[in-house]
């Protein structure tokens, strides 16, 4: 009898431990991990492979009319995955003229052997907006360990690896992710940022970034993206594509388009036709039915916290 009422006394304590722990215990709900998509970032520094988060709180920022922009340079010092219905898209050959001069190839570089191809805007003298999972790979819970920033790159085919680079190459220093989308996976924070060893946006220009606070500045209407899919119908590994569509399903964070993606445009931006200088939204994938694909939409916040980032 006494040994079953020492038992029974552990079991309390235990019980009543981890009902002290449980109460401690924090966990992400759907609504905190969307508050924190457009606001908090994981830094990673590719020389001293340094992983910092940090916040950005905008909460506070009045948006004159519901906009939030930063403006593009249209003067720069220039050197003369799935198909919904017909493939629409276009192989761009004036891309030293801007916009396509601020449009990327990017090339990223992983400590397991693997590389990927993606696409991405320049967005001041020595940023460069694209996807998140072009710089961190979730599945396998990597960082890249260097990138390529080569914009306008053209050339290279399965016969030939030239590759012409009107601006020459330029590499990152330092990268920033949607820490949502580096903990859990969610398309909301699938965005990132790229921090250039050059100054290159100097000579390509680059895009600006528009934000909306209503949603029906954006819904049904007509958009192109600019950006480098795998392969293409001419056999050409890397050729910019420009693919017009039309944007709609949009919510808080995200929107549906039906322009054509294929690997390797993730990170390409979303500009509206109205105004293809401002970029609303970055290519992400292809929707899980398979029929449309979907894009992350630069809220009035993420564009505050992106300018930051601008800025540092």
């Amino acid at each position: 009898m006494k040994l079953r009422g020492i038992t029974i006394k552990l079991l309390i304590i235990v019980t009543f431990m981890v009902l002290i722990f449980l109460s401690n215990t924090v966990y992400a709900t759907t609504n905190e991990i969307e508050d924190r998509s457009d606001t908090e970032v994981v830094s990673y520094n590719l020389e001293t492979q340094v992983e910092v988060v940090e916040t950005y709180d905008n909460s506070i920022t009045m948006h004159r009319a519901g906009y939030n922009s930063i403006i593009p340079n249209y003067e720069p010092k220039t050197k003369q995955r799935v198909i919904v219905g017909n493939d629409d898209r276009n192989g761009m050959m004036s891309i030293n003229k801007y916009p396509y001069s601020a449009t990327c190839l990017i090339i990223s570089y992983y400590s397991d052997g693997t590389s990927y191809m993606g696409s991405g805007a320049i967005i001041s003298q020595d940023k460069v907006l694209t996807s998140g999972h072009n710089l961190y790979d979730y599945d396998k819970k990597l960082w890249v360990t260097s990138v390529d920033v080569i914009p306008t790159a053209f050339g290279g085919t399965e016969f030939s690896n030239i590759l012409i680079k009107p601006y020459g190459t330029t590499y990152s220093k330092q990268v920033w992710v949607g820490s949502t989308y580096k903990s859990y996976n969610d398309p909301r924070g699938d965005w990132g940022v790229i921090s250039l060893a050059d100054p290159i946006g100097n000579e390509t220009g680059w895009y600006g970034l528009q934000g909306y606070g209503d949603a029906s500045n954006l819904n049904n209407k007509t958009a192109v993206s600019r950006g480098y899919p795998v392969l293409n119908k001419y056999r050409l590994y890397f050729e910019m594509y420009e693919a017009p569509g039309r944007i709609y399903n949009v919510t808080s964070h995200m929107f549906d388009t039906d322009i054509d993606v294929e690997k390797g445009q993730s990170g390409s931006p979303v500009c509206l036709t109205s105004n293809d200088a401002f970029v609303v939204g970055i290519i992400k994938g292809t929707a899980e039915n398979g029929i449309e694909n979907v894009a992350v939409r630069l809220s009035n916040q993420l564009v505050d916290t992106i300018r930051d980032l601008i800025n540092k």
